[in-house]
């Protein structure tokens, strides 16, 4: 290469450089004649409108002339407009701002962010109304029109009502009913944004009732009955509070209702029945009109009666337990509390033993008596427990109300089985008492006598000896009971609760001297001869009738009653009480016993 042609190439690089920042300068001198044209252009439009009083459009131009700093024109009097025209500027920005909002809230589906943009924008502009201040109601509605705010507020709004509408709608295709906030949302949407209110009200109840009527539909083939009369409760109250159609509602349930008892009539479903209807009546009635409501309540009487008819039937057919069950199952909606005390009391005059049963199922029971109208009951079963041992006596009672009352107790605790069961009413016809007889091998049974309480059994007596009897005066009689009065009669009367001994029978005149000689606190009974009775005074002479040695006296004893003794013998019950002096023809014989009679006989037992 020769240093011409290097020369030549270093001169060509340096003329297209030349060239370049020319072309640069010549631009950036275009763009700064562009931006002075501009800024002057703005600055003289700002003016021009500053004095045709469009305030809102020469503000934003004096901002963009202000805006440009490449150049200084009339700097002074932009400065002076712009401070002149602050409260333009401020009512720009918030304006600006709420019209910024407005689409991405829509959007968004933010129904909350909408109302707070149209509430501020409506205030501020009913605010500026109130004031009164024309030019400043100018400003404002300039600035408005300026950012499209009411366009933006209103193309927010409806967009949003109509994904409102397309997404219910595509709810309802899908059957989701879950979510029901497009509802409130769609009240919430202003009417100017509907037309009026009129045309929101028409408008609204129309998608409320194409929603419901599908999802009841939904409903009435997939949800249980108390979610539908729930929701169809919700429908209704919410209609009346936006004063809306409901009789479409109170149609399709008073269709669905009869369906629903219908066929609880046809399966013969009394407890299904019962329960549809007392959740109805508390439930869903009061949302009726009063002519559907009137209809039900007829339809629920025939079917009610028609069930409690069954229930009759079957008490006739002594199928008590079917009757029970059927009254059972109704009571949560009609009143049979006394049906079913009238079916368990015939049930159980039928068969006492299933109070055994009932309330004893895995026992075996013997000695099994069945006792009417007595202890304030109507019927009543008594038994020995077999799987027990046989020692324990169970009693069921089946009062007035048809309540059961049931008593156990151990009679024995030695082993001894209970062999039989009297119920004893000499003394009480309506509260007799219960003698259980056990099984002994020093006599003919073991005695136990029962008063039944409230409480339970209560024993009054017990013995052990060949016999027991109730004498129609109260008093027990026991043969030759095991122990002390051993081939005797012994007898009791009731004191404090209890039958204690009162009489032992004596068979001799030297029986009669140990027992007066022991003083103790029980009488005696024997067979006396009674030879004289004393003039002028309560006592009587008595033998004792039995051969002795001594014949002048050994035998005699003094008898005194204040119902008076006649000559002859005589079963006597008395106490001694002391000696008496013994003359015969003003002779002194000798001191002989004295006894107080309670209780004179015939001379037969």
């Amino acid at each position: 290469m020769t240093m011409l042609s290097y020369n030549y190439k270093k001169l060509k690089k340096q003329r297209f450089l030349i060239l370049v920042i020319g072309i640069l300068l010549f631009a950036l001198a275009v763009l700064k004649l562009g931006t002075i044209y501009y800024k002057i252009r703005y600055m003289n439009q700002g003016e021009k409108l500053y004095k045709e009083n469009s305030l809102v459009l020469s503000e934003e131009y004096f901002q963009k002339s202000n805006n440009i700093k490449y150049f200084d024109y009339k700097d002074e009097l932009i400065n002076d407009r712009l401070t002149e025209l602050a409260h333009v500027t401020e009512t720009k920005a918030k304006l600006k701002a709420l019209s910024k909002r407005a689409l991405p809230a829509g959007e968004k589906n933010d129904i909350s962010e909408l109302l707070d943009i149209y509430n501020t924008y409506n205030a501020d502009k009913a605010k500026i109304e109130k004031q009164g201040d024309e030019a400043e109601h100018k400003i404002f509605i300039e600035a408005a029109d300026f950012y499209e705010v009411e366009d933006n507020i209103k193309t927010a709004f409806l967009d949003y009502k109509n994904r409102l509408i397309k997404d219910m709608r595509g709810k309802i295709s899908k059957n989701d009913f879950k979510d029901k906030k497009f509802k409130s949302d769609l009240l919430s949407i202003p009417a100017e944004y509907y037309g009026d209110e009129e045309k929101k009200h028409n408008e609204i109840e129309g998608y409320y009732k194409e929603y419901d009527h599908a999802m009841l539909g939904h409903m009435f083939k997939n949800s249980p009955y108390s979610s539908i009369l729930d929701e169809a409760v919700k429908i209704i109250q919410a209609n009346k509070q936006h004063k809306m159609d409901s009789s479409w509602v109170e149609e399709e349930m008073l269709s669905y209702l009869k369906g629903v008892f219908g066929k609880d009539k046809a399966y013969v479903s009394y407890r299904a029945f019962a329960d549809h209807a007392a959740y109805y009546e508390s439930s869903f009635q009061a949302e009726f009109n009063k002519s559907k409501r009137a209809e039900i309540k007829s339809l629920l009487k025939q079917y009610t009666d028609s069930f409690l008819e069954d229930g009759r039937a079957y008490i006739n057919g002594k199928e008590y337990a079917k009757a029970v069950e059927l009254y059972e199952a109704l009571a949560g909606y009609a009143d049979t509390g006394h049906l079913i005390k009238e079916a368990q009391i015939k049930w159980i005059e039928e068969e006492p033993q299933k109070m055994l049963v009932d309330k004893y199922g895995n026992k075996m029971f013997d000695n099994m008596s069945v006792i009417k109208d007595k202890w304030d009951s109507g019927v009543s079963v008594i038994a020995s427990d077999v799987s027990g041992g046989m020692s324990t006596l169970i009693l069921c009672m089946q009062k007035k109300d048809a309540s059961i009352i049931d008593m156990t107790t151990e009679v024995f605790n030695d082993g001894t089985s209970i062999k039989g069961i009297a119920v004893k009413s000499e003394y009480n016809e309506s509260h007799p008492f219960i003698l259980a007889e056990g099984t002994s091998d020093l006599r003919n049974s073991k005695y136990v006598l029962y008063q039944i309480a409230e409480d339970g059994f209560k024993e009054i007596f017990r013995a052990e000896a060949d016999d027991l009897a109730l004498l129609a005066d109260g008093t027990i009689e026991v043969s030759n009971p095991v122990g002390q009065f051993e081939g005797l009669l012994s007898y009791y009367q009731p004191a404090d609760g209890y039958y204690r001994l009162s009489f032992v029978e004596i068979k001799g005149y030297k029986d009669l001297m140990a027992h007066i000689q022991s003083k103790p606190e029980y009488g005696f009974i024997m067979n006396l001869n009674i030879v004289d009775v004393i003039e002028g005074t309560d006592k009587a002479l008595s033998i004792i009738n039995e051969s002795l040695d001594d014949s002048h006296g050994d035998r005699y004893i003094i008898l005194e009653h204040s119902g008076g003794f006649k000559t002859g013998n005589a079963v006597v019950a008395g106490y001694y009480t002391g000696d008496e002096q013994l003359y015969i023809d003003s002779e002194y014989l000798k001191i002989i016993p004295k006894i107080k009679v309670t209780k004179i006989g015939d001379g037969k037992r």
